[in-house]
């Protein structure tokens, strides 16, 4: 059956929102976990290489330029540069960055005591994923073999009530049925991936 481009672009929204916040709740969080930053391992499927993942090291940078101009002139004034507008030096600006990426914050020089830097972040790390260009290939190669089950990645289960967002009959694509397989759910009948 095909989808017409309505079902096609809410199936792609779905699909880009749920596979964020997989990334973004699950996979950052086990890759921060089990991943050694600076290691590179390869992604294979069915012995092919479909691309390599590594964690980069995680970026420290000015992310609110009034929280850390108001922190250096409380702390390092001199470091203040009268322009038409006041800004942190430069040079200063980045050894803060890298005081904030060695130590955690700015090291005091009276007591010692690692002061936390308004206004400068270090990012989580994340896994950077880069994809050969044969990825499709691979993928594809690897799902039709059965070496690949989307299903769990998708987690996608029944719906709890079996008539919630059927359309009335009159607004239902011309194609779409009003029920799954016999004694299935309510929605569409993709298929299987084989050709006809």
């Amino acid at each position: 059956m095909n989808l017409s481009l309505a079902q096609r672009l809410a199936v792609t929204a779905f699909l880009r929102q749920h596979f964020e916040s997989v990334r973004k709740n699950e996979l950052n969080p086990e890759a921060a976990a089990d991943l050694v930053v600076g290691e590179r391992h390869a992604a294979k499927f069915g012995g092919r290489v479909a691309g390599w993942v590594s964690v980069p090291s995680p970026s420290t940078r000015v992310t609110d330029r009034d929280r850390f101009l108001a922190w250096v002139k409380k702390h390092l004034p001199d470091e203040v540069e009268q322009a038409t507008v006041d800004q942190v030096r430069p040079g200063s600006e980045r050894q803060l960055i890298e005081l904030v990426k060695q130590h955690g914050g700015w090291p005091d020089p009276d007591g010692g005591e690692i002061i936390p830097v308004d206004g400068i972040t270090t990012a989580d790390p994340s896994p950077r994923v880069e994809l050969n260009d044969d990825v499709a290939d691979v993928l594809a190669a690897a799902y039709r073999a059965g070496t690949l089950d989307l299903g769990g990645m998708l987690a996608l289960g029944p719906p709890e009530d079996s008539t919630q967002n059927v359309p009335p009959a009159g607004d239902r694509h011309p194609q779409a049925p009003a029920a799954g397989p016999a004694g299935g759910t309510p929605g569409y009948d993709l298929g299987d991936d084989t050709d006809a």
